[in-house]
């Protein structure tokens, strides 16, 4: 797997740089997350989103900060 660091904020570009996206990972985690979502009227606090490995339900969310290391993973 190709794997690229960055912050919440330059995501987008970055998965451009991939044939397929994966996940992405926060700062040194082990933890796997498959999206980020930035509510309305938001104060600037993404949340990085797990799904289930069926995507029917969302498993997990975390707040993040726009500058938060990410790495990403893809190939």
């Amino acid at each position: 797997m190709k794997r690229i660091e960055t912050t919440v904020e330059k995501l987008d570009d970055v998965r451009e740089l991939f044939k397929r996206f994966s996940h992405f990972t926060v700062r040194d985690g082990k933890a796997i997350y498959h999206m980020i979502h930035l509510p309305d009227k938001s104060v600037g606090i993404y949340y990085a989103v797990r799904c289930a490995d069926d995507s029917s339900y969302i498993e997990a969310k975390r707040a993040l900060e726009p500058l938060t290391k990410i790495v990403c993973w893809g190939e």
